[in-house]
């Protein structure tokens, strides 16, 4: 028997796999997809129970596991990683912003800014 790996059957036919979804992945991102429905509509019912229950003292991204969380809610939980990875934020009226906690930049070592080095060039017009 000629087993394949699932990473490879995870791909699509035409790059020669098999076609298959990873459901973990797909899990993931539709587990996502309701934490970013909960960030975007803070009013509806689900974030206000998850707000009262898990979040009293903070916001979906900063928010902690707790304890006896719902499997529900350790679902959404982990998903919260997929959300930090790509969400961008704006700094608006400044309410919002933990300036010690918050990471500025999305460089993943320090959060530093690193600026480039500037070369002088000078130009030949410049001499002219």
């Amino acid at each position: 028997m000629a087993w394949v790996s699932w990473r490879k059957m995870c791909k699509s036919k035409s790059e020669g796999g098999m076609g298959f979804r990873n459901l973990q992945a797909f899990n993931l991102a539709m587990l996502a997809k309701q934490a970013w429905c909960i960030l975007i509509n803070p009013n509806s019912l689900i974030a206000r129970i998850y707000k009262a229950k898990y979040l009293p003292y903070s916001d979906m991204l900063g928010a902690k596991l707790g304890c006896n969380p719902s499997y529900a809610w350790r679902s959404i939980y982990n998903s919260l990683e997929v959300i930090n990875r790509g969400i961008r934020w704006r700094v608006g009226n400044g309410k919002m912003i933990h300036i010690w906690e918050d990471k500025w930049l999305p460089t993943p070592i320090t959060y530093k800014f690193c600026s480039p080095n500037k070369i002088l060039v000078i130009s030949q017009w410049c001499h002219r």
